[in-house]
């Protein structure tokens, strides 16, 4: 029997090492069996156990039972029996808890394995080589690395970005001191993320007081390190839940205040510089005893409805330390009988939405006057620009004009005659300088803005205008080049409407000074192809002219030459026919000399010779010269020079030849009288002049007398080349001189020539 028992408690503690219960119980019962062979057992279940079966239990649960199916134990069988279900129970008890705790802890390792890769900071977990055990997504993300498995390849002891950050030594001394290490530090990834680090290294332990892995948290603090001083500054008032509340409420700009139906303010937030009246005077007391009445009748009326129908928005006008202030307020529920009434102070949003209103209307009437500009080349870009400032301004009647080249005000746009009321299409109504009156005269003479709405001087004829605004505009220069008025507005100008009209004038000046450079230039353009075309005018009529002056001395020369072969030619003839072979030989050179004269002045080839000139001597000498040419009765030749004998160093050449060439015009063109001429000493320069009693030049003439190829048009028709003047001119301006005239027509004329001393 001790035997037998000894067999029983053999098997129960083989038994004991297995952990799946169906076998143990496949196992106890094989084993019962062959130690009772002689009886026939079979296995229950515990809603199947009766009286007599062998129950397998503790006394927590019940697993089954042990039927014996036929023959009678003995007792002390029996007893062997019940203790060995009862161990069996103890057994499958066990291998229950074993699995219990198995299932428990694989359901712990899903959940951290969950929460590890799926934590919102970073995670990471090494060995004590520095090798990379596993790592979550978020440590991806914040490392910027291309993927887990890159990150897995990396050393953490030798990577040169840790080593660098100093980030390598805090991972090293985590792992090996089992210290928890946390710390923030600037890091450099190796995939270009740069960044600060907050990491909390602790050490992982599995049995007892060894460890060999770490798991670093990883949190990405770039933004809280730029934030740090911030933070700390606020690190009081976040130690409690409350202060961080205040905190949260301070830092929102709306002021705060909680109602309850009856009206009563119970609580606030709001600085005090935004508050109506201190918080002592308003907190525990009726909004009736606080707020204007109309402002705390209509807050009732909302503590009303929100509790009713729900949040309600509104906004009101509220005067505050003597200046209106506008307040947008949003009422929400806060309990049953409680409101919170979040209140923002508008002002200044209203103030920049208008300012921001008024610059877009602003832009959008730019932007119509410069595409007008742009469309039209012509007039209608007055008118356009007349449209759209009356429309602007609401004005009935108005005008745009420029500044023309004489000093007044041309007008190609204007809407009706101011004198007769008459629409006015395409009419250039020009306003003469002389003439400006009334307050748009007033503006362009003062070259300042108007705005009248009264007492406006109308005369009797002139068509009615209640009120008037008006703006010149000037250059850069600040110079009037135009202006624009309107009147007859429906109610009065204000103030903001002359600003705006200014405002508008100050963009249209550089355009209007563009559209008049372009004018300007287009006239200019004119001018020189009439010029061209009078150059080429005068050019065509100098080379027949100069054809005929050649061709004349020419033919004389050649046929008196022929003449003087003749053998019976008599001695007075051949004296005769010489004389006139000499005077057209200097008539033919002095042509040829004006021909190069011009030639070299036009090529700037003409060379100045300076010597001593002595003035008295050289007008004397002309005298003389021109007395023998020109020896007639009726032309008197007088010479006016200095007592005393006036040097000058300069061109002896060139000034004789302006004075020989002004000295020839007049007794060309003087029939009776005289021609006089001479010099003054002027100080700083020398006068010469040439004055004679011809015909005169008419004012008309005086700038195209200078010009090349020109003589002026006579009853009696003078032999020239026309370049004498032009010649006098240059070489006047060459010895830093100039020429100038005075003539009248009918009485005779003065050249005058201007020569640095």
């Amino acid at each position: 029997m001790e035997n037998f028992s000894n067999n029983l408690l053999l098997l129960t503690a083989n038994l004991s090492q297995l952990n799946n219960p169906e076998r143990v119980k496949q196992l106890f019962l094989e084993g019962i069996s062959g130690l009772f062979p002689q009886f026939d057992f079979m296995w229950i279940n515990k809603d199947t156990l009766n009286n007599g079966d062998y129950e397998v239990c503790t006394k927590n649960k019940t697993f089954g039972g042990i039927k014996l199916k036929k023959g009678k134990l003995k007792n002390s069988e029996q007893a062997m029996l019940k203790n060995a279900t009862q161990m069996l129970g103890v057994i499958l008890e066990n291998i229950d808890s074993q699995h219990l705790k198995v299932r428990e802890l694989e359901i712990e390792r899903k959940k951290y394995q969950l929460l590890f890769t799926n934590s919102p900071v970073g995670l990471m977990t090494y060995n004590k080589k520095g090798e990379i055990l596993d790592a979550n997504h978020k440590l991806i993300e914040i490392l910027g690395s291309p993927s887990i498995e890159a990150t897995l390849k990396l050393n953490i002891f030798s990577l040169p970005a840790l080593v660098k950050a100093g980030i390598s030594d805090d991972l090293k001394k985590g792992i090996e001191t089992g210290n928890t290490i946390s710390n923030v530090k600037k890091y450099e990834s190796v995939w270009g993320v740069s960044l600060s680090l907050k990491y909390t290294i602790t050490p992982v332990f599995f049995s007892g007081s060894t460890h060999t892995m770490a798991q670093v948290i990883v949190e990405d603090f770039t933004i809280f390190e730029q934030t740090k001083e911030q933070l700390l500054n606020a690190k009081n008032d976040a130690v409690q839940n409350e202060r961080k509340v205040k905190s949260l409420l301070d830092a929102i700009p709306d002021l705060m205040f909680v109602f309850n139906k009856e009206g009563i303010i119970l609580d606030f937030n709001a600085a005090k510089n935004e508050l109506y009246t201190n918080p002592e005077a308003f907190l525990d007391k009726a909004i009736d005893a606080v707020l204007p009445p109309l402002i705390a009748k209509l807050t009732k009326e909302k503590i009303y409805e929100t509790l009713k129908n729900g949040a309600q928005e509104y906004e009101y006008t509220m005067e505050m330390k003597g200046h209106p202030h506008i307040y947008e307020t949003r009422m929400v529920p806060l309990s049953q009988d409680k409101t919170l009434a979040i209140v923002r102070d508008m002002t200044q949003i209203k103030k920049a939405q208008k300012a921001l209103r008024q610059t877009n209307a602003q832009l959008e009437l730019r932007t119509s006057i410069s595409n007008a500009f742009l469309r039209y080349n012509d007039n209608r870009f007055y008118h356009e620009v007349l449209s759209i400032v009356m429309n602007q301004l609401e004005s009935k009647f108005g005008f745009f004009g420029y500044i023309d080249e004489n000093g007044n005000l041309a007008c190609p746009a204007i809407t009706e005659s101011v004198w007769t009321g008459d629409k006015i299409n395409d009419e250039l109504i020009v306003f003469k300088k002389d003439k400006w009156s009334g307050v748009w005269g007033e503006a362009l003479k003062q070259n300042k803005p108007f705005r009248k709405n009264s007492n406006l001087q109308i005369p009797s004829n002139h068509i009615k205008l209640k009120n008037v605004v008006v703006s010149p505009i000037s250059n850069e220069q600040n110079t009037v080049i135009g202006e624009i008025v309107v009147a007859n507005n429906t109610d009065e100008y204000t103030e903001n409407d002359l600003n705006t009209l200014v405002s508008i004038c100050n963009y249209v000046a550089p355009l209007l000074n563009a559209r008049l450079k372009e004018m300007q230039y287009k006239q200019q353009l004119i001018n020189a192809k009439n010029q061209a075309e009078e150059s080429d005018r005068l050019k065509s009529a100098f080379l027949a002219n100069m054809s005929h002056e050649i061709r004349t001395p020419m033919n004389g020369i050649v046929n008196f030459a022929k003449m003087l072969k003749k053998p019976t030619l008599s001695k007075e003839k051949q004296i005769k026919y010489t004389n006139i072979v000499n005077h057209q030989s200097t008539q033919l050179l002095h042509i040829i000399s004006d021909i190069v004269d011009i030639s070299k002045l036009e090529a700037g080839q003409a060379k100045i010779h300076k010597e001593e000139l002595r003035l008295n001597e050289m007008i004397e000498e002309l005298k003389l010269v021109h007395k023998r040419i020109h020896d007639r009765e009726k032309v008197r030749i007088i010479t006016h020079v200095s007592e005393k004998e006036t040097v000058i160093h300069s061109d002896r050449t060139k000034i004789q030849q302006i004075l020989s060439n002004l000295i020839d015009n007049a007794l060309k063109f003087t029939v009776e009288g005289s021609v006089e001429f001479g010099y003054a000493d002027l100080g700083r320069e020398i006068l010469f002049y040439v004055k004679d009693t011809g015909p005169g030049i008419p004012k008309e003439r005086y700038d195209k007398i200078f010009e090349r190829f020109t003589q002026l048009e006579t009853t009696q028709k003078q032999s020239g080349t026309g370049l004498g003047l032009s010649i006098c001119k240059g070489f006047a301006e060459l010895l830093g001189g100039s020429m100038s005239l005075e003539s009248y027509s009918g009485k005779g004329s003065t050249f005058y020539f201007y020569h640095p001393k």
